[in-house]
């Protein structure tokens, strides 16, 4: 692949900045095909290309000081990206911790086409990509809580968010929900829900990228008892009908 120009220099961006050299080439190439491919396919906001090295590629990173503070050894630590669309934070997380395991969750089949030939083109083996539904994929007794770190970006509202993720999430693991200043209420209120699940709100994790009007948030919470077996409930209902606690 030829390389692409970086839009606006990584030097300043936040975690762009502390990529490696190979990491740093890889991550240029997907840039490219999310500008190529995704945007035109309508998997990323067509108006978010310009702005894409901040919106997309920094903000996925932003969840790497959470990461680097879980302890996995002896195994790799293991996350799951519900929702993964075009690959955020999924790829630019795997590209930037290639010790780690990554899976890309995704129910719409071409953008699972895409996620499949972006990892084999950037040459990713610590990348999995599984077409299925969140729902579907927390009842699987292989993927039912076994991962470390469960990651959903713009994927519904923290309650359907959160009946999705915590079931895949283990126990002592962590659930990071990607939300802004001004969703903070919800992500607060959805505390008793968490409480439902098997899960506790542990912190927000704030950050600014530059040329954002506000601060970002990652909402962390913390997998503490195993999630009841009825959650989540038939694919669909977890949006249409969100618990209350």
């Amino acid at each position: 692949m030829n390389e692409p120009r970086e839009t606006g220099g990584w030097e300043h961006l936040p975690y762009l900045k502390d990529l490696d050299s190979a990491a740093r080439s890889t991550m240029r190439n997907y840039a490219r095909l999310l500008t190529e491919l995704a945007a035109p396919r309508g998997y990323i906001g067509k108006s978010t290309v310009v702005s894409l090295d901040t919106v997309h590629l920094a903000d996925s990173l932003a969840a790497l000081p959470v990461l680097d503070g879980v302890a996995a050894d002896p195994e790799p630590l293991r996350i799951a990206d519900i929702g993964s669309g075009a690959g955020l934070p999924g790829i630019p997380l795997a590209i930037a911790r290639p010790s780690t395991f990554v899976l890309l969750i995704e129910a719409r089949i071409r953008r699972c086409r895409f996620l499949e030939e972006t990892v084999a083109g950037l040459k990713l083996p610590n990348v999995g990509v599984e077409q299925v539904r969140g729902e579907l994929a927390a009842h699987d007794s292989e993927l039912r809580e076994s991962f470390h770190i469960v990651i959903a970006r713009a994927l519904t509202a923290t309650p359907a968010a959160l009946e999705i993720s915590l079931p895949l999430c283990r126990l002592g693991g962590l659930v990071l929900l990607y939300k802004t200043e001004a969703q903070v209420s919800e992500v607060e209120a959805a505390a008793p829900v968490a409480a439902q699940l098997g899960g506790a709100l542990e912190q927000l994790h704030r950050y600014e990228l530059p040329g954002l009007d506000q601060p970002r948030v990652l909402a962390v919470f913390a997998k503490t008892s195993p999630t009841p077996p009825e959650y989540p409930r038939r694919a669909g209902v977890p949006k249409r009908r969100p618990l209350t606690g």
